[in-house]
């Protein structure tokens, strides 16, 4: 059975000129190795990949989900990260990172969580800002930073940073200050300071402050070495105390006071200053203050209330008037303020008044939280996400609210923003793995604090593209044109077939594909003959070497709260292609949203996509007939040499916070099928290669091949009105059929499992599942092995884009923004509706898990299925839920418009999705859920990088 599994492998090898078919042009010659003995052949291969590794080839992990080999990346550049290496305790610092090379790149910080508060450490970039921990010996900061570049080169860096306690005498600066002196009233003294910081540190900081006595009227700044002060006027000779306090760039500080005496030499009364009697009163409670003052030789210019510390924060109202008052605070214990009136006369004196209110506790009934979320739930590597919290105080005391982010082992570090008004959001930093991050809200009234513990899901993005340069240094790396060919030229995949030939890592495995496989496991005409019609397409050993995993590997995050129903119309036509004359995307933008729909799709075929011509229909004026057959656009005429642009262009322009028009194109072959390619940069023309009749393997080699160097990586497939395309089944149906027809009996191809999504039910105003194999097109491919949600075509030529008597698509999402209405397409998370009941709005789940997803059960296990039909005021008369499983097996039922029931899983039921009916007519349907074996949850799915315009880049047609 070996040798004939190897037999069978070589053939596919040499059959498909698998070199040529992973893109390495011209080498050609190893076909004649299918004139060889079997041995020969197998040995021929294993030696012309052998010349190929030595010459460079090496391995890649081939998941979506996982990263390069290390082994095969360059060492990493050295980062520079600059800041200070000894600092005081509680001081705040900043460190920046130096990179070599000025490209774009995601930064990773790594520290201590243990030693560092997380709360006080604020991520940017290259910058990481932290307060130092408060220490009463030396302490060991470690620091690292990792940069990755958008061509997947690596630079790392590293910082230690000593923490030494803020009372260290032996580092403090080193200062010199004025001497005590004297002046008379109204003096201007002049203040100094000298101040060295050591260890090469530099001075920070200077402040100036009076300490003591009688008010002195600052002239200078007070953050400078020289401190200018006017004297106060006195009575009597008074003695004043100014203080100087110099921080250096470690944190590290030292202090000096200067004793002024001030002589009274000046013939001027004070102001006379009352700031009434002392009071008691409750806490909360607002406290009215009474203030007197005057002058006898002149008149009063200005008075001022001030609060003194610890209670400095606390506002006075109208705080420049002698009648004022403040609202005192929630205390726990009885708490005295100290209050100061302070009043000048028109020669420039002041004098002051004391005044002590208490603050009596009361019993103080603690405030609620009553609701506190994160907005979105599931949010992405990178964005910033809103906390959003509602609290309430039975007392009516102010609250505070505070967030602070519970830190796992190993756990990426939010950057918390919030403000004393409650209004907080927090930054996720470039995620290299997906988490569950935890914050915990504090809510206080002062006196009692409420908290309340909330988490969220935060998901990594795919990695970035590698640029044209980083392919040629690693031309074998993830996303480069030759990564296909990496497990091919893999020795550990070759070694892994020894000893046992099925083991899924042997290379032989991965090439044979399903169909073989099938054939091997369990030989019959059937499987067997698929195998036979397979390995006679030359596509079918590229539709099994790819990087993506297959859907089923992970499975989409998704929250509750965070996502929403978006409805909109797919597949528009406009004289671009074949649709009506003079029309453009445009004109189906704006229709549509003028309908009230959240979204458009357009994909206009890319059959002439690149030529100025039209094949459009309706009525044509004959002035007009260039505008109808070549321009398209009399308003726009240039605009028919770049129509893929030009509706990228419309697309954006037509787009805003409320609607999303995106572009796609239809690839059009009346053998195979057709079929939509939406958010791809490039487009491929089935007319202009082998994939109109001979073979898909053109396209699927395109939508493998990097977008970046002219494929459709970026792209996502669904396929159109099945069975409608039959230009050679209709000949040879009666001589068992045309085994290109349906795309090649929706042959299942690993490479392009990923992003292929969908599968229209509805269109053109019809019901197309019902004429499938078995009764259900869309069970017929999800049997194949595909992992298709249902959609609602409009497939429109007309200009009615957008009417209700046209069929719908539903995703559920984020919002209807481009990116997230990708990844509700990409999550299989849509559904579709029929025409004349666009209204309805379709809920599915099992054990409480969204459709699109993909759970893991073991056998016997007890499944809860939900269902649940809103139909917004579109009349229903009869509707009725159809539970569907392989083969289109009507698993369960039940009339009515809500569902509950129980599934007993077992091994051969690897999917369910709801039918919709109205009497005995679909009316809806659900994207599956797709069960397997296992007890451990499936990894979530990462998301893609951020979409970005790229207009500019021409088209391969």
């Amino acid at each position: 059975m070996q040798v004939i599994f190897l037999e069978v492998v070589s053939l596919l090898l040499i059959h498909a000129n698998v070199m040529d078919i992973c893109y390495l042009r011209g080498l050609n010659s190893i076909a004649a190795a299918k004139f060889m003995n079997p041995f020969l052949r197998l040995a021929s291969l294993l030696f012309y990949f052998g010349l190929l590794t030595a010459c460079g080839g090496n391995s890649v992990n081939t998941s979506e989900q996982s990263s390069s080999d290390d082994s095969s990346q360059p060492d990493p550049s050295q980062l520079t990260i600059t800041g200070g290496d000894e600092i005081a305790s509680n001081s705040q610092h900043t460190l920046r990172a130096t990179p070599e090379a000025n490209t774009s790149g995601t930064w990773q910080w790594q520290f201590d969580s243990a030693l560092l508060d997380v709360n006080l450490v604020e991520m940017d970039g290259d910058r990481l800002s932290y307060v130092a921990p408060d220490v009463n010996q030396t302490t060991e900061l470690n620091f690292s930073l990792e940069r990755v570049l958008s061509g997947g080169q690596v630079e790392v860096g590293s910082k230690k940073v000593t923490v030494f306690p803020e009372d260290d005498v032996t580092k403090q600066p080193q200062i010199t200050s004025s001497e005590d002196t004297s002046g008379n009233e109204a003096d201007e003294i002049q203040l100094s300071v000298q101040a060295l910081a050591q260890s090469g540190r530099s001075i920070r900081s200077v402040k100036w402050q009076q300490k003591s006595g009688p008010v002195a009227q600052v002239i200078s700044v007070d953050d400078q070495d020289v401190f200018v002060i006017q004297l106060p006027q006195v009575e009597t000779d008074q003695v004043i105390v100014v203080t100087v306090l110099v921080q250096d760039s470690g944190g590290f500080a030292a202090s000096a006071e200067i004793e002024i005496q001030v002589f009274d030499t000046l013939d001027n009364q004070l102001p006379e200053v009352e700031a009434g009697a002392d009071q008691e009163v409750m806490a909360n409670e607002l406290v009215y203050l009474e203030g007197m003052a005057s002058d006898g030789d002149g008149e009063v210019s200005a008075v001022f209330w001030e609060i003194l510390a610890p209670y400095a924060e606390l506002e006075v109202n109208q705080a420049d008037t002698l009648t004022a008052n403040f609202t005192a605070p929630n205390v726990t214990n009885d708490v005295d303020l100290q209050l100061r009136l302070t009043a000048f006369d028109d020669a420039g004196a002041s004098a002051s008044d004391m005044l002590t209110i208490r603050v009596l506790a009361v019993e103080n009934q603690p405030p609620f939280i009553k609701d506190a979320y994160v907005d979105p739930g599931v949010a992405y590597s990178g964005e910033t996400i809103q906390l959003v919290a509602v609290g309430q105080d039975p007392d009516g005391n102010a609250l505070t609210y505070e967030w602070h982010q519970m830190v796992g082992d190993e756990q990426a570090l939010l950057t918390i923003h919030q403000d004393i008004d409650g209004n907080a959001s927090a930054s996720l930093p470039i995620l290299s793995k997906n988490e569950v991050f935890e914050l915990e809200l504090l809510l206080s009234d002062g006196v009692s604090t409420a908290s309340k513990l909330v988490s969220f899901q935060g998901v990594a993005r795919n990695a970035a593209a590698p640029d044209p340069l980083s392919c040629l240094l690693q031309p074998m790396a993830s996303g480069c044109p030759l990564a296909p060919l990496a497990p091919v030229l893999d020795p550990d995949a070759f070694v892994a077939c020894t000893g046992d030939i099925a083991n899924t890592e042997c290379i032989f495995v991965q090439i044979a594909g399903p169909a073989v496989l099938a054939c091997i496991d369990n030989p019959s005409p059937q499987t067997c003959g698929t195998a036979l019609t397979s390995i006679t397409d030359p596509s079918y050993v590229l539709e099994q070497l790819g990087e993506e995993d297959s859907a089923g590997s992970c499975n989409p995050a998704y929250d509750d709260n965070s996502f929403e129903h978006y409805a909109g119309a797919l597949h528009e036509h406009t004289a671009y292609s074949d649709g009506t004359f003079l029309t453009r995307p445009a004109d189906v933008y704006a229709r549509v949203k003028a309908s009230g729909l959240d979204f458009v799709g357009s994909s206009d075929h890319s059959d002439n996509m690149g030529l100025p011509l039209s094949v459009g229909r309706g009525d044509c004026a004959p002035e007009e007939f260039f505008d109808c057959f070549l321009f398209v656009d009399p308003d726009n005429r240039s605009d028919a040499f770049v129509k893929w642009q030009a509706t990228q262009e419309q697309a954006l322009a037509a787009s805003d916070e409320t609607f999303t028009a995106f572009r796609g194109f239809e690839w059009t072959s009346d053998r195979f099928g057709h079929a939509n390619v939406f958010f791809s940069r490039n487009i491929i023309n089935a007319k202009t290669g082998p994939g109109y009749a001979v073979s898909m393997v053109r396209f699927w080699e395109w939508f493998s091949y990097p977008a970046q160097f002219g494929g459709g990586s970026d792209g996502l497939l669904s396929f159109n009105h099945p069975g409608r395309e039959d230009a050679i089944e209709s000949f040879v149906e009666y001589f068992g059929g045309d085994p290109g027809f349906t795309f090649n009996d929706f042959r299942y191809v690993p490479a392009a499992d990923y992003r292929t999504v969908g599968i229209e039910v509805f269109g053109k105003g019809s019901e197309y599942d019902s004429d499938g194999p078995g009764g259900s097109w869309l069970s017929y491919a999800l049997d194949k092995g595909w992992y298709l949600a249902p959609v609602g075509s409009e497939d429109h030529h007309d200009t009615r884009w957008g009417d209700g008597d046209l069929p719908k698509t539903v995703f559920i999402a984020r919002s209807n923004s481009r990116d997230d209405l990708r990844e509700a397409m990409l999550a299989r998370r849509f559904y579709a509706v029929a025409q004349n009941y666009n209204d309805i709005r379709l809920d599915f789940s099992v054990d409480n898990h969204v459709m699109g997803s993909r759970l893991r059960r073991t056998v016997g296990t007890e499944l809860l299925v939900k269902a649940s039909m809103l139909s917004n005021g579109t009349l229903v008369t009869a509707p009725r839920f159809e539970l569907i499983g392989p083969d289109n097996t009507v698993l369960d039922s039940s009339a009515g418009s809500t569902w509950e029931t129980r599934l007993g899983f077992s091994s051969d039921v690897k999917y369910v999705f709801l039918r919709v009916l109205d009497g005995d007519r679909p009316i809806a349907f659900s994207a599956p859920i797709w069960l397997q074996e296992g007890t451990e949850p499936l990894p979530q799915c990462f998301v893609p990088q951020v979409w970005t315009d790229e207009s500019m880049v021409l088209p391969v047609l």
